[in-house]
């Protein structure tokens, strides 16, 4: 049996091989999408889309319910090589670890929790996964339960729920946490501000990016995952990422970087491959 230490090295080059059987597979079965068509992060239409909806960049902190942005455009499928490499993650340790639970931070319209659900923990040995989809809008999770009845995603996999009504902590301990796309400002031009580096910084502080990462940390199990594509703060800047060694890369980072050291933006290559998932190696 490999160990883990020579899975998490063989698992970025694993997912990426998957990945293209995967994409094969939805691609002659257009059925197996579940929601506004096949997509997956770093594709130059999607960051046109995401320039001008901002996605769904929502920060829900514990004690206060912050929304960054107001728009919840996504789609079906969105970072695959992400998803992916977390499959492969836990499927490792499947026999041992039957029962998971995982949560989609910020999941608007639910096409990130329905494609986990749909395609990658859908098979029988995955009947005891069960993934929480928080969101704070309640339209949008309104959404959300259709689009998940719509494409007849099994009720007993998906936990659709309002995080002002519900702290994400009631449904923890999560094995794995996704906050993509999430942790970022990235508005229409300057939003008012002299530059954006001035946007970023005054609408979503670095305080506020350690803030929302603590609530989750303290969320998530020891030994668990947490997935972050697209935030405007490196991860490993956090006191958080301290307790954390990262386990994939991903590409599909496109917004706005926060250099912290010499104060200023950087603009990344959504190309470029970058680490998108940690494992929790310690707690507080």
């Amino acid at each position: 049996m490999l160990s883990k230490q020579t899975w998490r090295k063989l698992s970025a080059t694993l997912a990426t091989i998957l990945l293209y059987f995967q994409l094969l597979r939805i691609i002659s079965n257009p059925g197996a999408q579940v929601a506004n068509g096949g997509g997956g992060g770093g594709s130059d239409d999607e960051k046109d889309r995401f320039m001008r909806s901002n996605h769904d960049s929502i920060q829900i902190a514990k004690e206060t319910n912050k929304q960054i942005q107001k728009s919840h455009g996504t789609s079906m499928n969105r970072y695959p090589d992400e998803y992916l490499a977390i499959k492969l993650y836990l499927d490792h340790d499947l026999d041992s670890i039957p029962k998971r639970k995982i949560l989609s931070f910020g999941s608007s319209t639910g096409e990130e929790a329905i494609t986990l659900a749909s395609l990658y923990f859908n098979s029988e040995k995955h009947e005891d996964y069960r993934i929480y989809a928080v969101d704070i809008d309640e339209p949008t999770l309104t959404i959300a339960r259709k689009n998940a009845e719509k494409y007849n995603t099994p009720e007993s996999k998906i936990h659709f729920f309002n995080g002002i009504e519900t702290n994400i902590d009631v449904y923890g301990e999560y094995d794995v946490i996704f906050a993509n796309s999430v942790l970022c400002f990235h508005g229409s031009g300057n939003a008012g501000f002299a530059s954006m580096y001035e946007a970023i910084t005054t609408r979503f502080p670095f305080e506020d990016f350690e803030s929302t990462l603590l609530t989750l940390d303290a969320s998530l199990k020891e030994g668990g995952l947490l997935a972050i594509v697209n935030s405007n703060y490196e991860f490993g800047d956090s006191n958080v990422s301290r307790r954390y060694e990262a386990v994939a890369q991903c590409e599909g980072n496109f917004v706005p970087k926060v250099d912290a050291e010499k104060k200023m933006l950087v603009e990344l290559d959504m190309k470029v491959r970058r680490d998108c998932v940690w494992v929790k190696t310690a707690s507080i």
